[in-house]
């Protein structure tokens, strides 16, 4: 229950003070996680850096390396200018008091700002650009067979079309929120059936190819470095859909605390991208002994265990 008043702005909100009080805590929380994640983020995002342009150049898979480090660099950009404008948020509502009712989670909520606005389209453009990179990693994978990616793809489209239909609304808030309230609800959801879906395809890819290395009598050294491979991937994704999960039942129970994960979620994507090839340049070698020298070397990685187990699987047939 609340008490419908109208704003300076001439719109009208219901004011629940108890709901209100609560949702300014959470917002508060998020944006000290929000930034712990991101200061994590920069640590890992500049140790890879270092890392790559310290290792020799190495020309193998080098299509894929170019595409995964600039869109890499292209989300560490977005989630830099996404954490700037959070914190100018942040001060012009809780230190200025630029906020309606002298209460700041009417600030947060005014999407006609340019900040709150800017906010949305950030978080939505990284989001974007993950599912992209989390797509074409499975596409490179499954050695190029489109007819793999075909479901995730689809779950993108309909993602940035509904997404994109929500951002016109913040702006153009005539449109009947009970309209919209279905591609809002649909928004997390989708997300984390893509990711859960394609996380899945690339593991099996692997686990299938460890399968068959083992049944090719390949040494056991080999089929162990598959497997941490295998690890990698299906750890690090795993931290994004349990975050995606937890948000979706908060989001679906209405709980304030939704706006945590919504503040959390967009440097743990940063993470989950960076945090494989972090590994990857600090802890795994090639056969030689020598470190793999590149920005996305996981990728490459993935790709030549396919080809040699595939190599050896046809040689014992």
């Amino acid at each position: 229950m609340g008490t419908l008043v109208t704003l300076p702005n001439g719109s009208r909100v219901l004011v629940d003070a108890g709901r209100d009080r609560r949702e300014q805590v959470c917002m508060l929380i998020g944006f000290f996680v929000e930034s712990f994640l991101y200061g994590i983020y920069v640590i890992l995002f500049s140790g890879v850096i270092y890392l790559t342009l310290k290792r020799r150049r190495n020309q193998r898979g080098r299509g894929a390396k170019i595409v995964f480090a600039f869109v890499s660099l292209l989300m560490f950009l977005i989630t830099s200018t996404f954490t700037g404008i959070n914190v100018y948020r942040f001060v012009e509502s809780y230190a200025l008091v630029k906020a309606p009712l002298d209460t700041p989670i009417y600030f947060f909520r005014d999407f006609k700002r340019w900040e709150n606005y800017a906010y949305v389209v950030c978080s939505s453009l990284l989001i974007w650009i993950a599912d992209v990179l989390v797509i074409y990693r499975c596409y490179v994978v499954w050695e190029r067979n489109w007819r793999v990616i075909a479901v995730p793809v689809i779950l993108l489209l309909v993602s940035i079309s509904t997404n994109a239909v929500n951002i016109y609304w913040f702006q153009s808030p005539a449109l009947p929120f009970q309209a919209v309230k279905p591609l809002l609800d649909f928004v997390y959801p989708g997300h984390l059936a893509q990711n859960i879906l394609t996380t899945a395809l690339i593991a099996y890819k692997m686990w299938k190819q460890h399968r068959e290395s083992q049944a090719s009598g390949l040494r056991p050294a080999f089929t162990t470095a598959l497997l941490s491979v295998i690890w990698i991937i299906v750890g690090s994704a795993l931290i994004y859909t349990l975050e995606l999960t937890t948000l979706v039942v908060l989001y679906f129970m209405h709980h304030p605390a939704e706006v945590i994960l919504q503040a959390a979620i967009v440097p743990s994507i940063g993470i989950v991208i960076i945090l494989p090839g972090w590994i990857h340049e600090t802890e795994l070698k090639d056969d030689d002994g020598s470190r793999r020298s590149s920005f996305v070397g996981l990728v490459q990685r993935e790709m030549d265990y396919i080809e040699r187990t595939s190599r050896a699987v046809r040689g014992t047939l």
